[in-house]
């Protein structure tokens, strides 16, 4: 069973929700957060297996895998 934290559970519901998303709507979406904390998160649900990367650098967008 995949364990995700309450941040890692609402960036993966809102991907789902909108198909697809980059880094900046998932920093708007978790707010007062950093661009760090953000990529470190993404990594974690895409080491699960969950989330697939789409795009290279400043194009890069996430989507349920």
């Amino acid at each position: 069973m995949i364990k995700l934290t309450r941040r890692q559970l609402k960036i993966f519901e809102f991907i789902r929700q909108e198909g697809s998303a980059g880094n900046k709507d998932i920093k708007r979406l978790l707010g007062n957060v950093s661009r760090v904390t953000v990529v470190r998160e993404l990594k974690e649900i895409l080491k699960s297996g969950l989330l697939i990367r789409q795009g290279k650098g400043r194009s890069v967008s996430y989507a349920e895998a």
